[in-house]
């Protein structure tokens, strides 16, 4: 079993991405990421739900931004 907690801060303006969990209809990622600062716009086929579990994040849609 995994400690989500347990992980290497990655270098500034990148991130790194572990698979916890995954089958047929889901998969679970940890990411942890240090200071992205991209302003991309990011579509995909599937469907995304997330949880901050530490820091803060700023996610910005529709011209709309919420601070986590």
């Amino acid at each position: 079993m995994i400690n989500i907690f347990e992980y290497s801060t990655p270098q500034v303006g990148s991130e790194d991405l572990s698979t916890l969990f995954e089958n047929s209809k889901v998969t679970i990622n940890r990411v942890v990421s240090n200071s992205i600062e991209d302003g991309g716009w990011y579509e995909q086929e599937e469907d995304e739900w997330f949880v901050l579990l530490e820091g803060e994040a700023m996610l910005e849609l529709d011209n709309e931004v919420q601070m986590l």
